[in-house]
C-alpha cells in the first residue's frame, strides 16, 4: 500500500498496535506511509483506523486481506481500484505477523 501510494501519489496512514515489528514500520515509512502505532492488539489498531475513516471523508478504509479484491490488485497495483481524486488518503490496517 505505501508503495503504491508513494507511486499514485495518494498519502498512505498504516495503522499498527504497538507490537509491530520495527523494521516493518520503517519500511513502510521509508515508503512514504505514515504508520500510526495503537496501544493495544490488532483489534485496537483495526478500531483507530475505521474511525480514521469514519471521521475522514475523504479517507478509505482498506483492510489487509479483508476483501479478495483488493488482496489480488495489492499483487499487481491498488492503484486500479481506487479513486483518482487529488484529496484520497488512504487509511490502511496492517496485521502484525508474529
Amino acid at each position: 500500500m505505501a508503495y503504491v501510494g508513494r507511486s499514485q501519489r495518494i498519502p498512505v496512514q498504516v495503522f499498527v498496535a504497538n507490537d509491530v515489528n520495527p523494521a516493518k514500520a520503517e519500511r513502510m515509512r521509508s515508503l512514504g506511509a505514515k504508520v500510526t502505532l495503537c496501544d493495544g492488539d490488532f483489534d485496537v489498531a483495526k478500531q483507530n483506523a475505521r474511525r480514521q475513516a469514519v471521521d475522514h471523508p475523504d479517507c478509505i478504509f482498506v483492510e489487509d486481506g479483508a476483501e479478495d479484491a483488493i488482496t489480488e490488485a495489492l499483487a499487481r497495483s491498488v492503484s486500479n481500484c481506487l479513486p483518482r481524486a487529488p484529496s484520497t488518503q488512504l487509511s490502511y490496517l496492517s496485521e502484525t505477523v508474529p
